[in-house]
């Protein structure tokens, strides 16, 4: 009798030792899935995705937000080699095994032990590729409009060739109202394409200006420039983002990096900061997205 017990348990510790070592156990796959969020702390580093897929927790939910730790380890399937944790990308398709207790709410949390990635995907090669040709090249294009509202011919570079945006000018914008009419118009013109438009404007302040008279005039840049203060261009800069941004607007035509030291070239004149590099460079602060235009 003692000898059978004696075995038992040389067997159940044989078991513990060998049938439950590290190497010899699979790690539970906490989630397999897509990246469809991802959120920075405030240094920018990631430190939560959210993933959409098959939680392998006994649940029926569908998604799981996970926080990144310090220890978290992040590897590329197949790959021996661990990857810097910004190498997560939204689209990507991942594994996550969890680690320590998991809040049974909805999405699921947990913490992330490891998260390989089994497929990088770039959402926006993704959108691209799934264009067709006359899509692509449609895209190259930013056009002009006739007068003050949505015409035929409007309707048909949305419709017909999906052109990239409408660039607008002064004999475009009547007033305040009309401004934002056409704007919303164009939009729900295209709300069927796959692609939004860029919805731009020459908008410089000083003598080039396109926004309503409603709107109070701003200084030209070379007054700016004299003035010499990085938070005062700065704020300028909001100051025609918000206006244009207001307006639905994502994109202005303004000269930034111009330098203006040649006296046979005087169309720059005072759109131009000055003609000290430096000044030009320091000044150079705007908050919508601008073109680089006068540059080459």
């Amino acid at each position: 009798m003692v000898k059978k017990i004696i075995l038992l348990i040389s067997i159940f510790l044989l078991f513990s030792i060998t049938g439950c070592s590290k190497e010899n156990v699979e790690e539970k796959i906490g989630i397999r899935g897509e990246i469809k969020k991802i959120s920075l702390d405030d240094s920018g580093r990631i430190s939560r995705i959210l993933v959409e897929g098959k939680v392998e927790q006994d649940t029926q939910y569908d998604k799981a937000s996970i926080r990144i730790k310090d220890n978290t380890k992040i590897y590329e399937k197949d790959a021996k080699k661990e990857l810097e944790v910004n190498s997560l990308k939204e689209g990507a398709k991942v594994e996550v095994i969890f680690e320590g207790p998991v809040a049974e709410s909805y999405p699921v949390q947990a913490d992330a032990k490891t998260i390989i990635i089994t497929e990088q995907v770039d959402p926006i090669k993704e959108k691209i590729n799934a264009m067709t040709l006359d899509e692509k090249i449609g895209q190259m294009f930013i056009v002009g409009i006739d007068g003050y509202d949505l015409n035929d011919n409007s309707k048909s570079l949305i419709e017909k060739y999906k052109v990239g945006g409408f660039i607008l000018f002064k004999d475009n914008i009547k007033n305040v109202n009309q401004l934002l009419s056409l704007i919303n118009s164009l939009k729900v013109e295209n709300s069927s394409n796959k692609i939004p438009l860029f919805l731009s404007v020459d908008e410089e302040g000083g003598k080039v200006t396109r926004m309503p008279d409603e709107l109070k005039s701003l200084p030209t840049n070379k007054v700016i420039g004299k003035i010499n203060d990085v938070d005062f261009s700065n704020k300028i800069g909001k100051t025609i983002a918000g206006e244009i941004k207001a307006f639905g607007f994502n994109m202005n035509f303004a000269p930034v990096l111009d330098i203006n030291n040649n006296p046979k070239n005087p169309v720059i004149g005072s759109r131009s900061f000055g003609s000290n590099p430096d000044i030009v460079r320091s000044e150079e602060h705007t908050s919508e997205l601008q073109s680089l235009r006068h540059l080459v």
